[in-house]
């Protein structure tokens, strides 16, 4: 049983995931000609799979102190990739990463 809902959970991951791509593939045209319509609509799409996805995977995120209202840097040593679906989740952020 445990294989089974583990196998499910990866379909419905990686449909969420081709969904959200595809939505990305065709908005890309027409949103990014305008500056503000391109941050919000990343927002949303990154943000709406990185909420699916947790979902998805069964997490249950508990936050303690709210994010500062924005602009404001946060730093994280994050230990995998689970994290960067974390934070996207509950914070509109933008990822860079460090070589």
């Amino acid at each position: 049983m445990k294989y089974l809902r583990a196998t499910i959970r990866l379909f419905a991951l990686c449909g969420t995931t081709a969904g959200y791509y595809l939505r990305w593939l065709v908005g890309v045209p027409f949103v990014f000609a305008f500056r503000e319509a391109a941050l919000s609509w990343r927002k949303q799409n990154f943000g709406g799979w990185a909420r699916a996805s947790a979902r998805i995977l069964g997490m249950r995120v508990n936050v303690h102190n709210a994010p500062p209202a924005s602009p404001f840097l946060m730093v994280s040593n994050h230990l995998s990739y689970v994290d960067i679906v974390v934070l996207e989740s509950q914070v509109d952020c933008a990822f860079i990463a460090k070589s």
